[in-house]
């Protein structure tokens, strides 16, 4: 049988916050023995917890949880876990790790509770500052992702981006036999507008086009890149008819001359205007990515062979 003394110097080795209180149904319970953790943990000596009343334990916390927790160990007769931020006599307060526990008498009734208190701050600090710093990388891997993916300039996909989405697209069309929709775009007389106007009015021209082609092309379906340059590409999936797709593009072809960018060395127009050449089909079994780009891409040079500023299909 371990002695009396044994047990409370075992207890005070501890860095366990111990309590234990008696339970009683006329009394309600008191607060019988506490060790020298828990006295540094609350700031509180045991001469002033001794014979507190098992109400007490509720002003541990700002939450309630604690008395619910006591009368549910009481009840069941069971332990019951819990994470709370505790505070001390003087008002501080730190994060615990509970587990409250009833003692049973002989005749199987619960006649203690003792209450045993982990300090976890320092673990709960160290969880939030690797929260934060996964926090911080996954916004990285976005952005990193965003970089690989996205032209800088215009927030449009990239060359990359859209050759992958294409060898994807275009293997999904051949085994469904589902018509694609590719369209080209070129700003024109773009490296006149740069020599005469500069660069920096050049990007601004660039921005303003992807923009328009983009309020356009924003489905699920739909990819919206800068190819190189002052070119643009849609790879769409959720347009198949090819006068309809025509059509689309032709208001996007519209809603660029209707921004009015001035472009006095543009043969086309007085303003900045852009040049289209589309492809709308079934790719077959054998069409390749190659054959189908070439077929856009000439269509687009076909426009500009026309006088600039229009569509081509082909």
């Amino acid at each position: 049988m371990v002695n009396k003394e044994l047990f409370s110097k075992a207890l005070d080795s501890t860095d366990e916050g111990v309590l234990i209180a008696s339970v009683s149904q006329r009394r309600g319970g008191e607060i019988v023995y506490v060790n020298r953790a828990f006295e540094r943990m609350f700031e509180c000596s045991s001469k002033k917890l001794i014979g507190k009343g098992l109400t007490f334990l509720r002003r541990l916390s700002r939450e309630k949880c604690i008395g619910d927790a006591v009368r549910r160990a009481i009840q069941l007769g069971k332990s019951v876990h819990l994470m709370v931020e505790l505070m001390t006599r003087r008002g501080n307060s730190f994060c615990s790790r509970l587990c409250i526990s009833p003692i049973c008498d002989s005749g199987g009734c619960v006649s203690h509770l003792i209450l045993v208190s982990h300090d976890v701050s320092e673990l709960q600090a160290y969880r939030r500052q690797v929260e934060k710093q996964n926090q911080f990388l996954a916004e990285q891997n976005i952005e990193l992702e965003a970089l690989a993916t996205h032209d800088p300039l215009t927030g449009v996909y990239n060359r990359r981006y859209f050759d992958a989405e294409f060898k994807r697209a275009l293997a999904v069309h051949q085994r469904q036999q589902m018509p694609l929709s590719l369209a080209f775009f070129d700003v024109d007389y773009f490296k006149d507008y740069n020599d005469y106007y500069g660069h920096a009015a050049g990007d601004r021209v660039l921005v303003s086009v992807a923009a328009i082609i983009q309020s356009h092309f924003f489905r699920a379906g739909d990819v919206v890149a800068r190819y190189g340059g002052e070119e643009f590409v849609v790879l769409s999936s959720a347009e198949g008819d090819k006068t309809e797709f025509h059509s689309h593009i032709e208001r996007v072809r519209k809603d660029v001359e209707a921004l009015a960018m001035c472009h006095m060395k543009s043969q086309a127009a007085p303003v900045v205007t852009i040049s289209a050449g589309i492809y709308c089909d079934v790719p077959n079994g054998s069409s390749e990515l190659g054959a189908i780009v070439e077929a856009a891409d000439r269509n687009m040079y076909h426009a500009k062979a026309g006088g600039r500023n229009q569509v081509s299909c082909g």
